[in-house]
């Protein structure tokens, strides 16, 4: 199976984005002009829920599904820490 990187690429709903140049102008200026970091910060929470979630559970939370309270509270637990690390 692919990484859990790949789960960047995909939603799991079809979507359409409609982005106005002036609001991603603003967004990458907040990043130093790189706008590779979203990128890289998306890799790095998929994978740190990739070692903290079974794979079954990381699957739920991709997909949309309701999750329970255990898997609310690991997500949250690893958006802490990804926040600690940035």
């Amino acid at each position: 199976s692919a990484g859990v990187d790949n789960y960047t690429n995909r939603s799991p709903y079809p979507i359409f984005h409609v982005l106005r140049e002036e609001e991603v102008e603003k967004a990458v200026d907040l990043l130093d002009g790189d706008a590779s970091k979203v990128w890289r910060r998306n890799v790095d929470l998929l994978e740190m829920l990739g070692e903290e979630l079974s794979e079954e559970e990381l699957h739920l939370v991709m997909s949309g599904a309701k999750v329970d309270s255990t898997i609310r509270d690991k997500v949250k637990k690893v958006q802490r820490r990804l926040k600690t690390k940035t």
